[in-house]
């Protein structure tokens, strides 16, 4: 009679709605990477190489960010809702885009919420024991329900049609309630004094 409860409690994530959305909205907009290439490189009249730079702006914002973040701030609601915010602004500015090289600014700024998003999840997901794997499952398994709709979407009306759907995505997610608990900084340690 318990085995319903216990499967559910097996399976309940223990990080946080609000971050396991935001981990889902970065796993989606890079599974949407490779739908949009050829796309934008057909339309734009432009060769698939220089095209790649576009995934190039955004996984190294992405990467860039990651790694400062946990140097600059702390993990906060702030910071969780105002990255959501940036990757949707940028987002739809990409769909607005007819130029490269405004194409080529959004995703840069895009990858940099993508990137601080990335690092609060994780630094959140710490705070738990299963945590870490909750924020791990999460992006597989959005890329792998994504990419069929990814795909219909770009066959229906291109890239901008997908930039709408994933700014959308994001704007959803800020509905989901983060909580923070106290974090230190990451890379400081803290001596205990007696």
């Amino acid at each position: 009679m318990t085995l319903p409860a216990r499967l559910i409690q097996a399976v309940r994530p223990q990080a946080s709605l609000g971050l396991m959305a935001s981990a889902a909205v970065v796993a989606a907009t890079f599974a949407a990477t490779p739908f949009l290439l050829p796309d934008v490189a057909t339309r734009l009249s432009l060769d698939i190489g220089r095209t790649g730079l576009l995934s190039t702006a955004q996984v190294g914002s992405s990467a860039l960010a990651s790694f400062l973040a946990g140097r600059l701030f702390r993990p906060t609601r702030r910071l969780h809702y105002g990255s959501l915010a940036l990757i949707a602004l940028a987002t739809l500015g990409s769909a607005a885009a007819s130029d490269f090289t405004i194409l080529l600014v959004t995703r840069l700024l895009t990858g940099l919420g993508l990137g601080t998003l990335t690092w609060i999840a994780w630094s959140d997901a710490t705070r738990f024991p299963r945590g870490l794997g909750d924020v791990a499952a999460i992006a597989p398994l959005t890329a792998a329900i994504a990419s069929p709709g990814l795909g219909w979407l770009i066959e229906a009306g291109g890239y901008p049609v997908v930039f709408v759907a994933l700014a959308s995505l994001s704007l959803t997610a800020i509905a989901f309630p983060v909580g923070f608990g106290e974090l230190p900084r990451v890379g400081r340690t803290m001596k205990r004094v007696t």
